[in-house]
């Protein structure tokens, strides 16, 4: 890189390369460090009891082995729902967006306030979106209209963070350039539970806080209580944190960083032929690596139930709520 100063050519290429490697350093130090301190704390939670959903559930897969009569059913489902869990991962070799978890919640009486009132079977749809068939199968359209009508403008959506900048990065399949993503209705849950957190596990009475501020119950780093492991008000709540802390259950998180485009729907391996009886069906996978497959699918599943059993323990918390003053809203029926 080069500079005119006082009519000389000045060269400065020690000086801007010597700085981005020392912010390139940096940042690789701090994702270092901050995937350190997860692996430790998922080896610490790991010893509690496994999470448990305490929900039967359906998983259904998306990709071009899905049958048409059963796209059919989930069309026709997702048009009497309204409630949803959504959830994404993207591939960490390819850093491509490659699944979409969605869970069909219905509700009762419209509201969150009744963990128990969920006793059905609850659907979880994945969208494989490296295994989706071609523009020309007959059953494309049918993906077409089940995602145009579960990510429908009437419909509201419970996220683990920015529901928005998560769904955005999958516009680069032709799926979803249609979708008014700016339009959804997502709730983020994570915001919302440090909101019902925070109001529910008050700082205790000799905490600096409550000497200084009195009813402050928002995170400070002067608070000195143990049963609030964040202390600034820009920290977010992990969901793995979330779990063991309010259930005492351990969330693997060991495999979150996975190949994720990597087909998981075990049929896609098997000697299938649509259309024709099919005797003696065999896998090209090995037991180990079709275990490990089934692990990868629990690990999604797992963190969509998650998701739900914390919104509906929190209940009217996934309204706004700021501070210490509680603003209830009805949620859209």
């Amino acid at each position: 890189m080069a500079m005119l100063m006082n009519g000389e050519i000045m060269l400065l290429p020690l000086i801007v390369d010597s700085l981005t490697l020392e912010k390139e350093k940096e940042r690789k130090q701090h994702q270092w460090q901050k995937n350190q301190n997860k692996r430790l704390r998922n080896q610490k939670l790991s010893t509690l009891p496994t999470f448990q959903s305490d929900k039967p559930y359906q998983v259904i897969f998306i990709n071009y082995m899905t049958a048409y009569f059963v796209l059919l059913q989930l069309i026709e489902r997702a048009d009497k729902t309204f409630y949803f869990a959504m959830d994404t991962e993207t591939d960490d070799i390819s850093k491509q967006p490659a699944l979409i978890q969605i869970q069909l919640i219905h509700l009762k009486n419209e509201t969150f306030d009744d963990e128990k009132q969920q006793q059905e079977e609850t659907i979880i749809i994945i969208f494989e979106m490296c295994q989706l068939p071609s523009m020309t199968s007959v059953i494309y359209p049918r993906i077409q209209q089940l995602i145009n009508t579960i990510f429908h403008h009437s419909k509201t959506f419970l996220t683990w963070g920015n529901g928005t900048d998560e769904l955005f990065k999958f516009t680069i399949y032709s799926l979803f350039k249609c979708v008014p993503i700016a339009c959804l209705h997502f709730i983020n849950v994570q915001a919302r539970f440090k909101n019902w957190y925070n109001n529910t596990y008050k700082h205790n009475s000799h905490c600096r806080m409550v000497t200084l501020f009195h009813n402050d119950i928002t995170d400070n780093p002067i608070c000195d209580c143990s049963h609030r492991p964040y202390k600034n008000t820009s920290d977010t709540w992990s969901l793995q944190l979330a779990i063991s802390t309010i259930f005492n259950q351990f969330l693997d998180k060991s495999i979150t960083r996975n190949n994720w485009s990597q087909a998981l729907d075990i049929r896609l391996y098997q000697n299938i032929q649509i259309g024709v009886p099919n005797y003696n069906v065999k896998s090209c996978l090995t037991d180990e690596q079709e275990q490990i497959r089934l692990k990868l699918v629990k690990y999604i599943i797992d963190d969509c139930l998650a998701l739900t059993k914390l919104a509906f323990t929190i209940g009217k918390y996934l309204v706004s709520v700021t501070y210490q003053y509680i603003n209830i809203i009805l949620l859209p029926s």
